[in-house]
């Protein structure tokens, strides 16, 4: 007796530790019409019992029943005794079952191979138990690993512990602890499924299938682009999603590019929230986003997210001196306008190429340069760190900036970083002297190369350049 307790502890160690709604019967006989004679007993066709174990003593524990919903036949499980041994349940897997009966020892591996992810396994069913008896109805999905133990995918298991004495439906949720496909599946079904089977037990099935959920996806993105540059908040809407039961990540994807989120927040099953820091050398065009959850696996939209250029930028100031440029032609270009959230104590002047500044004199800031021009960079000279905004309308890349003979601070227009010896290419000739940027490295000619010390030209820096003779600057 103590075997067949084992036996079912067994069983119940494996179950436990290993939109649009259409159903796919990827069962094997999963109506059991098709039997099969073994010589004093019939199997169902595709499944296992321990009929070959028992049948010999006389025992059968599982039979084709003309009692059924549909169709001609059902399986009748019924848990038996055999003297000297105990009562053993009536059983049916898609696995592989072995038992000896003498001393009890058993194995249960195996199944049928099996792809997908099913949301439910279903199926009719009659239960007639004795004494509080308990039937289970159960489902694993398994990926083999080579040489080693399955992984358990998802798993499954209906329990019924009353009196079912007509034909009634049954589903259990397949809770997946995985995000991978499954390579097999096994169905385990009892007529007693308690450590202690009683005797006379009958259960009947019939009408078995699973059920899949239409595949998720994206069916929203508010909003559907953004800025360059830009901060922005994005709710994205999904349908056949649990995203509230998985842990959540995002990635917006341009080829081999990524963005990551700041901010990841799961309103519900179907809904996230995120904030999206977008980079100025972010690529311009759709993106993709690429959701993926430990419980509805990776959801792919096409794109479906605009990257657009920036109509404002953040000009990140620190103490001391600095180049300053942007390739925003500013829609109020009076510079008391661009620059009034830093007219405070910590600035102490900007200059142009020209000399003329905006500064402080007694309580009042005052401007000499008049407008923002986009062609120009600008020196600022800080006492402690700070920032502003510009807002406007991007200036094209390709627009010619027209260089003189002596010092000019100029701007830059591209909206991603290039190597200085491309991005200042229309100019490298006998008419530069040097360029140079805030930190007092410089891209000049000594001997007969020109030697790069900038590295990459980038995006919101000024450049000072000294002409030997008159140039026009025009960015690739």
């Amino acid at each position: 007796m103590k075997k067949i307790t084992n036996l079912i502890s067994l069983l119940i160690f494996i179950l436990f530790f290993q939109g649009q709604v259409f159903a796919q019967n990827q069962i094997p006989n999963n109506d059991f019409e098709y039997w099969e004679t073994i010589g004093s007993y019939e199997d169902p066709v595709d499944w296992n019992s321990p009929n070959s174990y028992t049948a010999g003593l006389g025992i059968i524990t599982v039979s084709k029943s003309s009692d059924s919903y549909s169709g001609s036949y059902s399986a009748k499980l019924e848990s038996k005794n055999i003297i000297f041994v105990g009562t053993i349940p009536g059983f049916v897997t898609l696995g592989d079952f072995e038992i000896n009966i003498a001393t009890m020892e058993y194995s249960v591996t195996g199944g049928v191979p099996f792809t997908g992810r099913p949301s439910q396994f279903t199926g009719n069913f009659k239960y007639l138990p004795n004494s509080g008896d308990q039937a289970m109805m159960a489902i694993l999905l398994l990926k083999h690993n080579p040489g080693g133990t399955p992984d358990t995918i998802g798993m499954g298991a209906k329990i019924v512990d009353n009196t079912v004495s007509s034909w009634s439906d049954f589903s259990t949720d397949i809770m997946y602890l995985s995000n991978e496909e499954p390579d097999t599946m096994n169905i385990l079904i009892l007529s007693s499924a308690q450590t202690s089977p009683v005797e006379g037990s009958k259960l009947f099935v019939d009408n078995l299938g699973l059920v899949f959920e239409a595949n998720p996806e994206i069916t929203s993105v508010e909003p559907s682009s953004g800025e360059r540059c830009c901060c922005t908040g994005i709710t994205i809407t999904c349908e056949n999603t649990n995203l509230l039961t998985g842990d959540t990540e995002v990635v917006f994807q341009h080829g081999t590019n990524e963005m990551l989120p700041e901010v990841i927040n799961v309103l519900n099953d179907n809904e996230i929230y995120l904030v999206l820091l977008i980079p100025p050398d972010a690529a311009l065009g759709f993106w993709d986003i690429l959701i993926s959850n430990t419980v509805s696996g990776e959801i792919l939209g096409e794109n479906l997210f605009e990257v657009t250029p920036a109509t404002s930028q953040i000009v990140f100031l620190q103490a001391g001196f600095q180049f300053i440029s942007s390739n925003l032609i500013p829609f109020n270009p009076d510079m008391l306008e661009v620059l009034s959230a830093i007219l405070t104590d910590n600035l102490d002047f900007v200059r142009n190429s020209n000399g003329s500044m905006i500064r402080k004199i007694g309580p009042n800031w005052v401007n000499n340069i008049g407008n923002w021009e986009v062609e120009e960079g600008y020196l600022f000279k800080m006492f402690n760190d700070d920032s502003f905004f510009i807002q406007g309308m991007p200036i094209d890349p390709q627009t010619p900036i027209n260089l003189e003979t002596g010092f000019q601070f100029i701007s830059y227009f591209p909206a991603e970083a290039l190597d200085a010896l491309l991005a200042f290419e229309s100019i490298l000739n006998e008419n530069l002297e040097f360029i140079r940027n805030s930190q007092g490295q410089t891209l000049r000619k000594i001997g007969p190369n020109w030697v790069n010390g900038l590295g990459d030209a980038i995006p919101g820096e000024g450049y000072l350049v000294k002409m030997i003779g008159e140039g026009t600057l025009i960015y690739p």
